[in-house]
């Protein structure tokens, strides 16, 4: 009897003098099924003419969509022959600063920010910003935005709103970036009606690298999936949020969440090493931070916005979390 092979999609036959003759390629269905809906006993297997040399599937791990995929807008490697200062400035797309070697630092809304050799740095739409270069220094600036996301624009973070400035960098092999970086500058000379694709390919194999770099518990929601351990701390800091203006009772927050008053100071103590109050009061606080240094709002009137009762008692406890006083992080009008 004859045998019959597949060859690269090719049907073949095989003689008894062991000689193969191809035959018609079969027509491939109109909507080709993919790998991974194949058993993985049939995906590959070792014939007596081929033995897979490297053999891949898809990897295992969160198959949720992306929320959006970023989109290439500049590419810039910088070397640093005299000490310059870049003024103080407002991001409008997304900026990954990365150091290839030196020193380099910066100001990010207004928090001194240090990098050395391989070095990373990620600036969000809204950052204020301001360079301080020194020689020797080589550093690259990457930027990206989202311009086709549906998603509400507050929602297409980096990281977690709560996450300082001192935490949004982190480090990542030069060896990883720079081919990256060096195919993303040759598709700008090659301009054909590919160049651009590729070019937002390799953004994103850069973007999903760097957040790899990162630790998941900086990351905004759609990049780090919620682990079941995690969750009751998601619904505890929607709670607070939606009670920012007010100093709701633990047996309130208790009744949101459903669970009774001793579960909630239990858990607290145990995730958060604080009671349900005080970890209210360090996230309010935290948001004073922030409108103080995005905003232009008085430190009386970011104090009565969040339900203080007089600037004194606000300049008091934003004192006792931040460890200064809440003047030291209002943001200068810029001229």
């Amino acid at each position: 009897m004859k045998k019959m092979h597949n060859i690269g999609g090719t049907l073949a036959r095989e003689n008894r003098d062991h000689s193969v003759v191809l035959l018609a390629k079969p027509s491939a269905p109109r909507f080709p099924m993919p790998l991974r809906t194949q058993p993985a006993s049939t995906r590959f297997k070792d014939t007596p003419a081929i033995t897979h040399l490297i053999q891949a599937t898809r990897a295992v791990g969160d198959d949720t969509p992306a929320l959006c995929l970023p989109v290439f807008t500049q590419f810039i490697l910088n070397k640093i022959k005299r000490p310059y200062v870049f003024g103080r400035h407002r991001h409008w797309e997304f900026e990954i600063i990365l150091v290839v070697r030196g020193k380099y630092r910066c100001l990010l809304n207004d928090r001194e920010v240090c990098l050395s050799d391989d070095g990373v740095l990620l600036v969000q739409p809204g950052d204020w910003h301001e360079d301080f270069c020194n020689p020797p220094l080589e550093y690259a600036g990457l930027r990206f935005s989202f311009p086709d996301s549906a998603a509400r624009a507050e929602d297409v973070r980096f990281f977690r709103s709560d996450i300082p400035p001192e935490q949004q960098h982190t480090r990542m092999a030069s060896e990883m970036y720079l081919p990256l970086l060096e195919k993303i500058a040759r598709e700008a000379s090659q301009g054909d009606m590919s160049s651009s694709h590729l070019q937002d390919a390799l953004m994103s194999e850069l973007f999903w690298r760097l957040v790899r770099a990162f630790s998941p518990t900086v990351l905004a929601r759609w990049l780090a999936p919620v682990p079941s351990e995690s969750r009751f701390l998601e619904r505890l800091r929607q709670c607070f949020a939606q009670n920012m203006h007010s100093s709701p009772s633990v047996p309130k927050i208790a009744k949101m969440l459903g669970i009774s008053q001793r579960a909630l100071s239990q858990r607290c103590a145990s995730l958060l090493n604080t009671s349900p109050a005080k970890a209210l009061l360090r996230l309010r606080v935290q948001y004073a931070s922030q409108l103080l240094t995005q905003t232009e709002m008085s430190v009386k009137e970011v104090g009565y916005r969040l339900g203080f009762s007089n600037p004194y008692h606000f300049s008091r406890v934003y004192k006792q979390v931040m460890g200064h006083p809440p003047s030291a992080d209002k943001t200068p009008t810029p001229p």
